[in-house]
């Protein structure tokens, strides 16, 4: 999947560094007609800042914007169910399993 991945990151400038301090990856399904977002993650310094925010809002501007996608799904571990829910996410699952970890599928629908 990473050859045909967008990679959303927020970085900062630490030691004369750049580094990255939250990240998401988006991948367009062409044939379901919708955006995939995966591999979200803000280390944990930076946690409460809005970086997380930031980067999911750009990954549904950039799920219309390139793409016209309709919809954005993404698999959120349990824990994180009210983060994106803030991001207007609804839950579309029950809980499933992934990597031994709870999860459910929520799906943001483009209402442009």
């Amino acid at each position: 999947m990473d050859e045909d991945s967008i990679h959303v990151f927020a970085t900062t400038e630490k030691d004369n560094k750049t580094i990255t301090v939250s990240y998401a990856r988006i991948y367009f399904d062409p044939v379901e007609k919708h955006v995939k977002v995966g591999r979200v993650a803000t280390a944990s310094a930076y946690r409460g800042q809005g970086l997380g925010g930031k980067v999911m809002r750009r990954c549904c501007e950039v799920a219309w914007d390139r793409f016209k996608a309709s919809e954005v799904w993404l698999d959120a571990q349990l824990h994180a169910v009210d983060f994106y829910k803030l991001m207007g996410f609804q839950v579309v699952s029950d809980v499933f399993m992934e990597a031994g970890i709870e999860h459910v599928r929520m799906i943001w629908r483009n209402l442009f």
